[in-house]
């Protein structure tokens, strides 16, 4: 018989950069995390720099995160008309 092996993770906070939800995630002994990328309540969006994304690879190779998730918008609604 195969041995499963249950994936932890939760959804966790990018106020202080993408890079802080992995040291988070860490913290609780995650191997998985899920993060919006912008304002989940607003369609405005901030650009992410290049900096910031090198640091968000170069922290989840350190803290061995192995499995991300995106959320989206909560304003996304596929049954509009517009």
């Amino acid at each position: 018989m195969k041995k499963m092996t249950c994936i932890l993770g939760a959804h966790f906070s990018i106020s202080g950069g993408l890079h802080e939800a992995l040291h988070e995630a860490k913290r609780y002994g995650c191997l998985a995390l899920q993060m919006f990328t912008k304002n989940s309540r607003a369609w405005k969006e901030r650009t992410v720099s290049d900096e910031e994304i090198e640091l968000f690879k170069k922290t989840r190779q350190k803290t061995g995160i192995k499995f991300i998730a995106s959320h989206s918008s909560y304003l996304i609604n596929l049954a509009a008309p517009d």
